[in-house]
């Protein structure tokens, strides 16, 4: 449904746009913790808010990912990539780079079909 971090703002797409989520549908709620030596609480939350209509748009998650990173030992700049296609005109409302506190940097980068790129 949504990718989250300690910290983030809550996902508000808008007026008109909605995620769908099917009847019987199962959410899993995966957490990621950072140890900080000492005892700590949970105290994530779900929030839902329901569309009154139908959405005029449908929004989808979509993840470029790496599964096979390989880090050199000692490496102070290493470069990692990853790439997601995607065959139709779409409109992207958020990005979350996702590190877990080891990258340096991160650059949403499109090849369109004609060959050009662009920085996002």
């Amino acid at each position: 449904v949504v990718g989250t971090a300690p910290g983030d703002m809550p996902l508000d797409c808008g007026d008109g746009f909605a995620r769908r989520i099917p009847a019987g549908a199962v959410l899993r709620w995966q957490m990621h913790y950072t140890p900080t030596g000492k005892a700590e609480t949970d105290r994530s939350k779900l929030g839902l808010v329901f569309a009154k209509a139908p959405p005029a748009h449908l929004v989808e998650t979509a993840m470029p990912l790496n599964q096979d990173i390989r880090i050199p030992a000692g490496a102070d700049n290493h470069v990692e990539t990853a790439a997601h296609y995607i065959d139709r005109d779409i409109r992207i409302l958020s990005y979350m780079p996702h590190m877990h506190y080891r990258g340096k940097a991160f650059r949403y980068e499109a090849e369109y079909p004609d060959g050009r790129r662009e920085i996002l």
